[in-house]
């Protein structure tokens, strides 16, 4: 297995073309499936729920790029940012 760098390479490679995005309800509803990315429209902090139930703020996420920020749902409180778009990890069927 590679280094967590080469992991993060791999994974920002992968996403050059996004396939599977999701339009981001800040609601804290669970997003039915996970995202691995997030696209930051204006900069500002994220407020998550990852996948193994951890509640996280990302404070001053940049925006005009895709993060490699894996999670089930985005929560209204603690969320700055606007313009969120996630791409989802598995396509819907």
């Amino acid at each position: 297995m590679g280094s967590s760098e080469d992991r993060m390479v791999a994974s920002l490679e992968s996403m050059r073309s996004c396939n599977n995005p999701v339009e981001i309800d800040v609601s804290g509803a669970d997003f039915g499936q996970d995202i691995r990315a997030l696209y930051v429209g204006v900069t500002g902090d994220v407020a998550v729920t990852a996948p193994n139930g951890t509640k996280i703020t990302y404070v001053g996420v940049a925006a005009g790029v895709w993060h490699p920020i894996a999670a089930n749902a985005v929560l209204q409180a603690g969320t700055t940012a606007t313009g969120l778009v996630g791409e989802l990890a598995e396509p819907l069927l």
